[in-house]
């Protein structure tokens, strides 16, 4: 016993050596047996598979591997050294006939039961818009317990009962959409306690199980899933349905805690919610190395809240040099985003605070970016911020003629309110 660890210790650390589990670094192995064994052995019990194939990697296996605590993992694996061996050894058959392929291959080992093959024939099928050749595929990889196969099936049987023509066939479609959720479910699949908890609360099921679906999207939360933890957070930020009071404080927690699974939309969404006026809870100090972690990818979004929390001194010192620098990257890193730049040209204009106000690069950015994008000339909001840096920069006459454009365009779209805002700062 101790020398087959040793060996399976010596194997394992062998592929961590040349891959890190990620599909653009997947560890080698020579079998899919030799993938279920590294996953056995680092604890893991495998609950899914299917085969992929993509120009720089012709033949690989992704397991989900689900460990005693916390979410499933996906590993990937490299199988393209057993698959150059089967090429080779087929274009040197004398009797071989057609072109191999990563596809003849998985065809292969799919009619001798692989589970993961058929799992990737069903969603081969499914992406070419073949459902109903792809459900026998795929129900014969879940009979094996493959949560892949059952995952896709929920998907499947949700698009079927969403564009069923009777109410007959919806339902029946909807009956395997909740069988399939539920056996992923078992098998530990938190995407899918997210998917029906969210079917449940939207009512699909019935009424009566509005709150099972709060059940599960807390379930999925704990068991730390961002989305789920991320809708709980907005259910509890904006007291919206009946089943889940307003309650900043736990939306705070819920923010927080899927910040903390690194979900770049959950540390993004986490600090508009700290820059909401409204909202009186004491930051995560953590707030500002997430988002500085987001800038440095070129995260213009990112860039801009870090502008608005420093300006603020809303989890940091409040520090307006700081503020600005961070401004400007944000306008550098999206010149082009017209919503970005707006905002951007509106604080440095506006601000209440003298030392935040750049007037001629608030003016600099604007013109910059109004010449450039009629879509954005279209937009009486932004036509508006324009208008107010040529008036903040003493240019009133030109600010009166862009205010009128600004009237202009709102009379055509019929936009009453954006006009008593427009006409105000006429």
């Amino acid at each position: 016993a101790a020398r087959h660890e040793s060996w399976l210790a010596r194997i394992a650390e062998d592929m961590e050596r040349h891959g890190d589990g990620s599909r653009e670094s997947p560890y080698p192995v020579m079998t899919s047996v030799e993938a279920q064994m590294y996953v056995l052995y680092r604890g893991l019990s495998p609950v899914g598979a299917i085969y992929i194939s993509s120009e720089q990697q012709p033949f690989g296996l992704l397991i989900q591997a689900k460990p005693d605590q916390g979410p499933i993992r996906n590993l990937a694996f490299d199988l393209g050294a057993v698959y150059e061996a089967m090429r080779m050894d087929f274009a040197s058959s004398t009797d071989s006939e057609g072109e191999f392929s990563p596809f003849s291959v998985i065809g292969y080992l799919a009619k001798r039961g692989d589970s993961a093959a058929q799992a990737a024939i069903g969603a081969f099928l499914m992406a070419r818009g073949r459902p109903d050749e792809a459900v026998d595929w795929l129900k014969a990889a879940a009979r094996s317990g493959n949560l892949v196969a059952s995952s896709a099936l929920a998907g499947l049987y949700w698009e079927k009962a969403r564009n069923a023509e009777d109410d007959q066939a919806k339902q029946a479609a909807l009956d395997q959409v909740l069988d399939h959720h539920l056996h992923a479910i078992a098998l530990g699949s938190t995407d899918s306690m997210y998917a029906l908890g969210v079917l449940y609360l939207n009512g699909t099921f019935g009424e009566e199980n509005r709150t099972s679906g709060i059940t599960l999207l807390k379930q999925a939360a704990e068991a730390a899933h961002p989305e789920a933890a991320l809708f709980l957070a907005h259910l509890h930020y904006t007291g919206e349905i009946e089943e889940v009071p307003k309650d900043l404080a736990a939306a705070s927690g819920y923010y927080i805690r899927a910040a903390e699974l690194e979900d770049a939309r959950a540390r993004r969404s986490y600090a508009r919610f700290l820059l909401d006026r409204d909202v009186d809870v004491a930051a995560d100090k953590r707030i500002i190395p997430w988002l500085e972690e987001l800038a440095s990818s070129g995260d213009a979004e990112a860039m801009l809240l870090l502008g608005n929390l420093h300006a603020r001194g809303i989890g940091a010192s409040q520090n307006l040099r700081r503020a600005v620098r961070w401004y400007r990257r944000a306008v550098d890193a999206a010149p082009e985003n017209a919503r970005i730049v707006n905002e951007v040209a509106w604080i440095l204009t506006v601000s209440h605070l003298p030392e935040l106000r750049r007037l001629r690069y608030a003016r600099q950015i604007m013109d910059t970016l109004m010449e450039a994008s009629p879509e954005a000339r279209g937009r009486p909001e932004y036509l508006d911020t324009w208008a107010a840096t040529y008036a903040a920069n003493g240019d009133f006459d030109r600010a009166e003629e862009i205010q009128q454009q600004a009237l202009s365009v709102a009379q055509k779209m019929a936009l009453e309110s954006v006009l008593e805002v427009l006409e105000e700062h006429l």
